[in-house]
C-alpha cells in the first residue's frame, strides 16, 4: 500500500468546482477521484502520449459505439474498395454517400454550425477516410454562405478517393449544403458548396 503524501497544487476555481461535483456524482472522495485521474493521465504520458489526445480518443471511441462503426486497416479497406469498384460502382458510391449522411446527422448533434465542423473533424479525424480536412468560409451572398472544402490524404487510389468524395457529399447533405463543384484526384478532394440561410418565419 503506497503512503499518502500531502502536497498543494493551485488549479483554476472553475476546475476545482467541476472536480468536486464530478467526484460527488461518482460517489467518490475528492482524494480518490483526483488520484484516479492523475494516475490515468500519467500512464498515458509515461508511454509517450499527450494530454491533448485523451479527450479526442475518448470521443472517437464513444462515437464509434454510437454509430455502430468498426475501424478497418487501411490496406484492407483499399482492397475491398478496389474489388467492388469495378463491378458494383454505383452501389459502392451510394453506400459511401449514405454512411457520410449518417455521420453528418450525428455530427450535427455536437456541432450544428457547419463552419465550426472543422474543429470537430480534427478531434474525430480517425472516423473520416482522409488525413486532413480544411474548411474555409467564403462569401455571404445574403441568401447563402459559400464554403471551400479541401480533403487531403483521401484514399490511395482513384477508386477510394471517389468513395471518400461521396462520403463528404453525404456529410454536406446533412447540413443542407448545395454542392457547386466537386473535383477529386488521387488522394485529394476539392469541393465548393453553399449553405442556404434559414428563412425567417412569418408571424401571423
Amino acid at each position: 500500500m503506497s503512503a499518502m503524501v500531502r502536497t498543494n497544487v493551485a488549479i483554476d476555481e472553475s476546475i476545482a468546482y467541476i472536480l468536486s461535483d464530478e467526484a460527488g456524482r461518482q460517489n467518490k472522495t475528492l482524494y480518490a477521484f483526483t488520484n484516479e485521474l492523475l494516475s490515468t493521465v500519467l500512464k498515458i504520458t509515461k508511454e509517450g502520449g499527450g494530454t491533448g489526445e485523451i479527450y479526442a480518443s475518448w470521443r472517437f471511441m464513444h462515437m464509434l459505439r454510437e454509430i455502430d462503426s468498426v475501424p478497418l486497416p487501411g490496406d484492407l479497406l483499399e482492397k475491398l474498395i478496389n474489388k467492388l469498384f469495378d463491378n458494383e460502382k454505383e452501389w459502392l458510391l451510394k453506400a459511401w454517400y449514405e454512411e457520410g449522411a449518417k455521420l453528418g446527422t450525428y455530427l450535427q448533434l455536437y456541432q450544428p454550425k457547419f463552419e465550426e465542423l472543422a474543429d470537430l473533424a480534427r478531434e474525430v479525424k480517425a472516423l473520416l477516410p482522409m488525413k486532413k480536412v480544411e474548411v474555409i468560409r467564403g462569401l455571404d451572398t445574403g441568401d447563402s454562405i459559400e464554403f471551400s472544402i479541401k480533403a487531403i490524404g483521401a484514399g490511395l487510389s482513384p477508386a477510394s478517393t471517389n468513395c471518400a468524395e461521396r462520403f463528404v457529399h453525404g456529410i454536406l447533405s446533412a447540413y443542407s449544403m448545395k454542392i457547386g463543384s466537386s473535383r477529386a484526384s488521387e488522394g485529394i478532394i476539392e469541393i465548393k458548396a453553399a449553405q442556404p440561410k434559414a428563412q425567417p418565419r412569418n408571424v401571423l
